[in-house]
């Protein structure tokens, strides 16, 4: 590597100050490293999305998948901006044959799962390094660096998903109330029972796509930083390029000090013979320092980073803390241990609400434990719910109200007793402040499925009767009262 014509200064950065040089490279690239990348993975996507037409989530893991593929792009031009030779998307596009493919399968395979891998990249695709050689080269460069790339990935994809799912709750808030709208986050993350459209996950794959061609050009600029500055500091290529460039500004002088090279070799000609003599044997002391400085107790290095006052005088003893800094070393010590017993607690209880969590939704412990009177309210929003307040056939007694016509009054008998078949025989639990809206999301928690999408219909033509006055038609009212019994009769609640 022609390190003397990188257009990016060398020098010894921490990893931090490694990334910001990273991000300042692929804001100079500019529209060439976007484009170079984006405009391949967003084909690419639009390909795999069409081809696998119904399968949004199997489209979107192949996408996901492939992704390294299109990193070495990102890289190549990365690699030709440091050297001032940034070249254009087109020309990057056009000669996309040229990068090279080295430990390209390794990437797609194990290597997918490697949490520092745009810091491993220039080793396979710029060093070209494989097996052993590449596991030794970045078992090198991770020693202190590898939890640094790693963070990095973490922080890039929890920004994805901050894209992602702020974009999921703009369109939430500026859609109208009721409306089922949104990027479909259920189908990947197990959110609700309900299947989402398939025009909100196609859109949950677009947002997806277009936030990885923001910042993977980014993250693959950092990995790439990152990897110059570790091989600056293990190759000392600071000091290199300095000496080559203290040597190109005196090189006006090499000619006078080769002269006078040639007549300090002529003056001293006549003590040759004295100097070519044999040098004398080593000494058995010397002998024996040098089998102990071979040893392995002085290869060993280690970094220390102290505080010393500013114009102190240099001393050989190391410095220690100060007498007045043993309170706070011990304070810091003790609040040390306090977050640690504050976390495990924290800790507990998360596992542990996890477990009541899950233990609710699969019914683990139901029966077992009984349901407090505080979910088994008698009235909920003016409808009394107690079970001696209902008739024992609440189809039949309903029919009769509609055939008297008395709408209002059979959908919310209908409704009453569906409540208090959920609250009593079905165990759900319902709260006394609970609205229609609540009502809802907990039997479709409770009872996904049929059930739950009746009850809905159930709700939505009782509200539009309550409050907008527009009930639905005898048939509807008929529909609703035929299939009641399927769902929150004594025997529907007792199950097959």
């Amino acid at each position: 590597m022609r390190i003397d014509g990188l257009s990016v200064t060398l020098r010894a950065r921490n990893p931090w100050e490694s990334f910001d040089l990273g991000l300042a490279l692929a804001r100079r690239t500019g529209a060439n490293l976007l484009l170079a990348f984006a405009l391949p993975y967003g084909a690419f996507a639009i390909l795999v999305n069409l081809a696998a037409w119904g399968h949004p989530t199997l489209a979107m893991l192949i996408v996901w998948w492939m992704k390294p593929l299109f990193d070495r792009v990102a890289l190549h031009v990365l690699s030709q901006s440091v050297f001032g030779e940034t070249p254009a998307w087109r020309d990057t596009l056009a000669q996309w044959r040229a990068i090279p493919r080295t430990g390209l399968a390794y990437s797609l395979t194990f290597g997918r799962f490697d949490f520092a891998r745009s810091f491993h990249l220039p080793v396979m695709q710029l060093e070209g390094q494989t097996g052993a050689a590449r596991r030794e080269r970045c078992a090198l460069l991770d020693r202190k660096a590898r939890r640094h790339a790693v963070w990095l990935s973490v922080v890039v994809i929890h920004f994805i998903y901050v894209l992602i799912f702020g974009l999921d709750g703009l369109i939430k808030l500026f859609a109208p109330v009721g409306a089922q709208v949104g990027l479909g986050l259920g189908a990947y993350f197990g959110i609700g029972s309900a299947q989402p459209a398939l025009a909100g996950q196609y859109l949950f794959n677009t947002i997806f796509a277009i936030a990885e061609c923001l910042l993977e050009p980014l993250y693959v600029a950092a990995g790439f930083s990152l990897y110059l500055s570790r091989r600056t500091a293990l190759e000392g290529w600071d000091l290199e390029v300095a000496f080559k460039r203290l040597a190109a500004r005196h090189a006006a002088l090499a000619r006078t000090a080769t002269m006078l090279l040639l007549c300090l070799a002529i003056v001293g000609a006549s003590g040759h013979d004295a100097m070519a003599q044999e040098a004398p044997a080593p000494s058995a002391e010397k002998t024996a320092i040098d089998s102990i400085l071979a040893g392995e107790d002085f290869r060993q290095h280690e970094d220390r980073m102290v505080w010393r006052k500013k114009n102190a005088e240099e001393t050989d003893e190391p410095p220690g803390p100060k007498p007045d800094m043993a309170f706070w070393l011990k304070f810091a010590r003790t609040v040390a241990e306090v977050m640690r017993v504050i976390a495990w607690i924290i800790a507990v209880m998360l596992i542990g609400w996890l477990l009541y969590f899950i233990s609710r939704r699969l019914g683990w412990f139901k029966g077992l434990v009984k349901r407090r009177d505080a979910f088994r309210p008698d009235m909920i929003f003016g409808m009394d719910l107690r079970p001696e307040s209902l008739p024992v056939d609440i189809p039949a007694a309903a029919r009769a109200m509609l055939a008297a016509g008395d709408l209002r009054g059979a959908l919310s008998l209908l409704y009453r007793g569906a409540l208090r078949s959920l609250i009593h025989e079905r165990e759900v639990e319902v709260r006394e402040g609970d609205t229609e809206a609540d009502c809802i999301r907990r039997v479709d928690s409770a009872m996904p499925g049929a059930p739950a999408e009746y009850f809905q219909r159930l709700v939505h033509a009782w509200a539009r009767l309550a409050y907008g006055r527009q009930g639905p038609g005898p048939s509807a009212a008929n529909a609703l009262i035929d299939e009641w019994p399927r769902h929150f009769t004594p025997q529907a609640a007792a199950g097959p």
